[in-house]
């Protein structure tokens, strides 16, 4: 390990607002104001931004980043975003930062941004669209490395014949007792990782950087029962001792490390290694099964930091700022075995230290490490080059733990149940509960900016998503709404809203389609066209059988647009099958047509044979390349082997279900990503950037995608009898989490109970188009144990059962089918049957016979019905 020690600049102030000459101005959606400095105010129109004149930069000489101080108030909260270029070249979305305020009014926003030549010029686009904007001063500090780190290659670990050994579930550790930091990790008795006995820490004595070799410590051991405990004694070159402790241990699913680390002196640290592990050295070497990083990577068998989903410097991801990873865990696979490294620093920051294959080290294998600093202020994601080291107190005792995992399996998502079986943190609680909820998805419908009389935009974002004059699905939700409220005056707005967009339908409109990412048949079971929905079903399902024979729907580039398979190495993936694949198969369990459902069927087992096991990907074809791991290809493919489990009972697309399911807790923040209250149970839609260049979605949570998966859990947790409780739990804290993102009820751009298109976790605040409350809403209900917004059960028969409600059946001594019914609706709904061969001889309502509509070429029923109860068909 080599080093450079390097001293930092002062700041410079590049533009002082407050005097005359500076050369900003305003686009065309601000205008001037009064106010100290330069100071406009946003019209309300999207996209405002505020740009200035070319300037000579301090140090292009020798430093290679800049820090970033803008001196500004703005109307609205959240991050600032800057763009800066050279002097003569445009702005682009690459070259772009956030400067992020911490704390009340009049602090700075912060940031920092490369420095790309002498004279560069910047634009700052300030939080929202509407309020005033006044800046005052903007300076920079030329961002020269405190020190910079190389890293050697490691030397095999060696341990003697009679190590220090600790064993926990299939994980063996073996430490060698003479040595500091000499250890292997063996699972399931075959050698898997190793660490660096060679690693070292550097600190700041004076002006000097000094290692503390550790490699000379003083080394003592103890045993224990079930494990042992190793310590290391050394002192630096400034004279100040070290004390550093490690016990191992066994756990449920590995071996448990607690450390410690104390120093009698205060001392600056510009390399700390908390832990550092090589994988597959000497054993598989660089390849692998698969690999992740929560958020951040999700890999098959190929490279780490590739350009696949995100082009340029940010897809350099070795070493990310630490609120991007969505819960403290990395694993890989290899030869059917899987391992996993987690950690707690305490209160010191650090970054994981990520690279698959091992390029830092170049190690023969893959490494995998805690290291602080951590990336952010401290220094740049994915660079050695140390801005500012960590400060260790004289005498206090820095406390941490790792935990090495593994087990038989060749996916990753096996590690991602060890962590999970560990304990989930606990949901999330919106303020007010489920009636302040109510009324804030109520406001969404009835008072923000979607609606515009009886029509609403799925989004409102500037001129973009115009309003849908008959937005089908909207009434449903506004019923539901009026159901649960106990405000009368709300309850009658929405009730005489919905009644008057029922009214505005065009004859003949099933009442399925609409505005929210989750489609159900609510609609239909209410007020839409539901013969004409059932009739069409079955046709329909098998047309979009015979479309994807193979299982794989195949990817062209739509006209004018990029080519978003180019870096998949194929035509066709998981997730883009997926969008057919559920909504035939959604259309499948709405007919009784037996051959479109076998031929639906028969798709679905092609769709195993294809892409049993792999990244969920390529859902969102319209911006994403299709290579993206995205949580909607994993909802969608939940789903989809849901639907396939109800029309066949048959256990594999349970199982089928049960691994997509997993693949999307890869992408959902199970530890708090900061101290503010918003984080929990947010869900990273894509890990990858649109375009493969901005946004970079990496950190920056897109609830609605995670909403789309987690109805998609709901469904799966009323059918799963291994962990439906699982499934519920992450379902309600994705939904809560949604809630929590909303635009709140005196939003001043009138996006009152809209769920943001993204959320920017360090400025804790809504940004982006501000989308329709229907996908958050579809599953709110079983958030709170309310009645559920719709319900599809399989009954013994192999019938399916659809209600705006629950429902299950119960047993009937007199040979009829029965089924308890838990209905929503404050008017008349129908109950739809599917797949029933033949019309009832009698069907009862609460005991007393009713009407049926039995529709013989579709092979469906259904009744009308009111309120709650028990239906029963004899046959």
């Amino acid at each position: 390990m080599s080093a450079l020690l390097c001293r930092a600049s002062e700041p410079v102030t590049l533009f002082d607002f407050t005097k005359p000459g500076h050369g900003w101005k305003g686009n065309s959606r601000t205008r001037p104001a009064e106010g100290e400095g330069f100071c406009v105010e946003l019209t309300g129109e999207e996209d405002p931004w505020l740009e200035g004149p070319a300037v000579t930069v301090p140090g292009a000489d020798v430093a290679q980043q800049l820090a970033l101080e803008l001196d500004a108030e703005c109307g609205q909260p959240g991050n600032v975003e800057v763009f800066f270029a050279v002097e003569g070249k445009p702005f682009t979305a690459e070259n772009s930062a956030w400067l992020r305020r911490k704390g009340s009014s009049g602090t700075p926003y912060r940031g920092m941004v490369r420095l790309l030549g002498p004279r560069m010029h910047f634009r700052c686009d300030p939080p929202g669209s509407v309020g005033r904007v006044s800046l005052r001063a903007l300076r920079v500090r030329p961002l020269v490395p405190l020190a910079t780190i190389a890293h050697e290659k490691p030397v095999r670990v060696a341990v003697p014949a009679s190590p220090l050994c600790a064993s926990g579930g299939a994980v063996e550790v073996a430490h060698d007792p003479a040595r500091w930091n000499a250890f292997v990790c063996r699972v399931k008795g075959s050698a898997f990782a190793e660490s660096n006995p060679a690693e070292t820490l550097m600190v700041i004595t004076g002006k000097q950087m000094v290692p503390v070799d550790l490699a000379s410590a003083d080394v003592t051991r103890e045993q224990h029962a079930d494990g042992f405990t190793v310590e290391a004694r050394a002192r630096d070159a400034g004279g100040a001792e070290w004390r550093l402790t490690r016990r191992f241990s066994p756990c449920r699913d590995g071996v448990r490390v607690d450390g410690s680390i104390t120093v009698n002196q205060s001392r600056e640290v510009v390399h700390l290694p908390w832990v550092t592990l090589f994988a597959g050295c000497g054993s598989f070497g660089e390849r692998k099964g698969q690999a992740l990083l929560p958020g951040v990577e999700y890999l098959e068998n190929e490279p780490s930091s590739n350009e696949k989903e995100i082009k340029g410097a940010a897809a350099n991801r070795r070493l990310v700022e630490p609120y991007k990873v969505c819960y403290p865990v990395m694993a890989l696979t290899a030869d059917g075995k899987w391992i996993s490294l987690s950690w707690q620093t305490g209160g010191v920051a650090a970054s994981p230290l990520f690279d698959s294959p091992d390029r830092v080290f170049h190690s023969g294998g893959h490494v995998m490490g805690v290291w602080s600093p951590a990336a952010g202020e401290a220094r740049f994601e994915s660079e050695f080059a140390v801005h500012a080291g960590v400060k260790l107190e004289a005498g206090r005792t820095y406390e941490y733990s790792f935990i090495v995992s593994g087990g038989e399996g060749a996916p990753v998502t096996e590690a991602v149940g060890a962590y999970v079986a560990r304990g989930l943190p606990p949901v999330p609680v919106f303020d007010g509960g489920f009636d302040a909820a109510v009324r804030l998805l109520a406001a969404g419908w009835l008072d923000s900016a979607s609606r515009h009389g009886l029509a609403w935009r799925h989004a409102v974002w500037g001129k973009s998503f115009p309003p849908v004059s008959h937005a089908e699905d909207v009434p449903a939700y506004l019923l539901w709404l009026a159901a649960q409220t106990t405000d009368s005056a709300l309850k009658t707005r929405l009730t005489n809203t919905a009644r008057e967009a029922i009214a505005a339908l065009p004859p003949g409109r099933y009442g399925m389609g609409g505005i929210s990412h989750t489609k159900r048949p609510v609609g239909a079971l209410l007020y839409g066209n539901l013969e004409g929905l059932v009739r069409q079903a079955g046709p329909r399902a098998a047309q979009m059988a015979a479309s994807i024979p193979e299982g794989r729907r195949r990817y062209a580039p739509a006209p004018g647009k990029p080519d978003f398979g180019s870096t998949l190495g194929s035509d066709h993936c998981n997730g883009f099958t997926a969008m057919t694949a559920e909504e035939m198969l959604e259309q499948a369990a709405l007919s009784g047509d037996e051959a479109a459902i076998a031929a639906a069927l028969a798709v679905l087992d092609k769709m195993t044979a294809n892409y049993a096991g792999q990244v969920p990907r390529g859902a969102q074809p319209w911006e994403m390349p299709l290579h993206t791991p995205d949580i909607v290809a994993a909802g969608r493919l939940v789903r989809t082997y849901v639907l396939g489990y109800l029309l066949s009972g048959k256990e594999a697309y349970l199982e089928q279900a049960r691994y997509w399911a997993w693949t999307g807790v890869t992408m959902l923040y199970l530890a708090p990503p900061t101290e503010g209250p918003v984080g929990l149970y947010a869900t990273i839609g894509v890990i990858g950037a649109t375009h493969w260049s901005a946004p970079n979605w990496i950190g920056q949570p897109v609830q609605w995608c995670g909403l789309v998966y987690r109805s998609a859990l709901e469904d799966l947790a009323r059918v799963d009898r291994v962990q439906p409780e699982l499934w519920r739990t992450l379902a309600r804290g994705m939904t809560v989490a949604g809630l929590q993102m909303c635009f709140p009820l005196d939003d001043a751009e009138r996006r009152c109970g809209l769920l943001p298109d993204y959320f920017l976790l360090q400025a804790q605040c809504p940004d982006g188009p501000a989308i329709n409350p229907g996908t958050l809403q579809t599953h709110l209900g079983e958030a709170y144990g309310k009645v559920p917004f719709y319900t599809l059960n399989r009954l013994a028969s192999g019938a399916l059962v659809h209600v705006p409600g629950e429902v299950r059946q119960v047993d009937a001594d007199d040979g009829t089918m029965a089924l308890t019914v838990t209905a929503w609706p404050e008017s008349e709904y129908r109950i739809l049957i599917t797949r029933v061969g033949q019309p009832p001889q009698r069907v009862l309502w609460n005991g007393n016979p009713i009407e049926f509509r039995y529709v013989k070429e579709a092979r469906v029923l259904w009744v009308t019905v009111t309120g709650s109860g028990r239906l029963r068909m004899t046959m």
